[in-house]
């Protein structure tokens, strides 16, 4: 017998993703892979704290994150954003060891989406998660998968975008058909501002 403890509230969501993984480390043992994303998986994990957010999963080579749900905040929308900027500050740090060492540099593609959510604890038999549901959070993840598409590093929602464009800058990407998804959905990359730029 199962039972469910749920919430309903407005939070935005972010699925970041090691871009290019497992052609880095299709070649090596995999051990070193396993280490290297744990190092890298570790270090965004610890920003995700320092800016009020919440790892909700990893998933191999990315995560999930989300804003406003554990820590409920009216600013969740720009604490994800301002934790984006932040973990390219920290992937830059890490491409300047790798350089030194002739290693092939990473980047990160991340998606964010804010609207109505559920979180809940399901607890069935030997096993109890906590985690977020609904479209958001599956629409995160569509936008995530189109940085790819665009070569850029942070891609938000409209949603998104209108709870943040007053204090951030972003750059109008179009209207686009995400994977699953009915209709166009407007996206926007999220750019470096001044208090955010690397050196």
């Amino acid at each position: 017998m199962s039972s469910i403890t749920k919430k309903r509230l407005e939070a935005t969501i972010l699925f970041c993703d090691i871009m290019n993984f497992t052609t880095l480390f299709d070649d090596k043992d995999p051990e070193e892979a396993f280490f290297f994303a744990n190092y890298v998986l570790k270090t965004l994990s610890n920003v995700v704290v320092q800016c009020g957010g919440t790892i909700d999963k990893f998933m191999g080579d990315g995560l999930l994150a989300h804003f406003g749900v554990t820590n409920s905040c009216p600013d969740h929308a720009m604490k994800a954003c301002y934790f984006s900027l932040q973990l390219l500050d920290e992937i830059w740090k890490i491409n300047c060891d790798r350089y030194i060492l002739n290693q092939i540099i990473i980047s990160l593609g991340i998606g964010i989406h804010s609207g109505d959510i559920v979180f809940g604890k399901i607890d069935a038999s030997s096993y109890t998660e906590f985690s977020v549901f609904g479209d958001v959070v599956n629409t995160a993840s569509r936008i995530e998968r189109m940085t790819r598409l665009f070569s850029v590093d942070i891609l938000v929602s409209k949603a998104t975008y209108d709870l943040c464009k007053h204090c951030l800058d972003f750059f109008a990407i179009g209207e686009h058909e995400l994977r699953g998804k009915k209709g166009k959905h407007s996206l926007f990359w999220l750019l470096p501002t001044n208090s955010f730029t690397n050196k």
